[in-house]
C-alpha cells in the first residue's frame, strides 16, 4: 500500500490512456498509459475485453468512488487486455472477436 501511495504522489500511476488538453490543464494526476509505454510503437493495438472508457461528461470529481475503483481495476487488470496487430486494430472492437478471446482464455 505504501508503494501505491508513493507512486500516486509521484504521478507514476496511469490515470488514463490519454488526456485532452483541457483535462490535462486542470488535472492533478497526469500520468497516462501512452506516455509510459505505447504498444503502437511496436506494431500492436492494446484492446480491452471489458471496455474501460468512462464515457461521462461529468467531472471526475463528481463520479462515485465505486465507479472510479471499478474503472481503475478494469483499466489495470491484465486479464482484461489483449493485443492484435496494429494493421487489424479495428478487429479489437468487434464483439465476436472479443468473445473469441474470452473463450480461448
Amino acid at each position: 500500500m505504501h508503494d501505491i501511495k508513493s507512486m500516486f504522489a509521484e504521478d507514476a500511476i496511469p490515470v488514463a490512456m490519454i488526456q485532452k488538453t483541457a483535462e490535462r490543464a486542470s488535472a492533478k494526476q497526469r500520468c497516462t498509459l501512452s506516455r509510459q509505454f505505447s504498444v503502437n510503437h511496436h506494431g500492436w493495438k492494446l484492446a480491452h475485453i471489458q471496455q474501460i472508457g468512462l464515457n461521462e461528461r461529468t467531472s471526475i470529481a463528481e463520479l462515485p468512488m465505486e465507479r472510479l475503483v471499478s474503472h481503475f481495476r478494469a483499466l489495470m487488470l491484465p486479464s482484461n487486455v489483449f493485443v492484435v496487430p496494429l494493421a487489424w486494430a479495428g478487429m479489437a472492437e468487434v464483439e465476436p472477436v472479443i468473445q473469441a478471446i474470452v473463450a480461448s482464455s
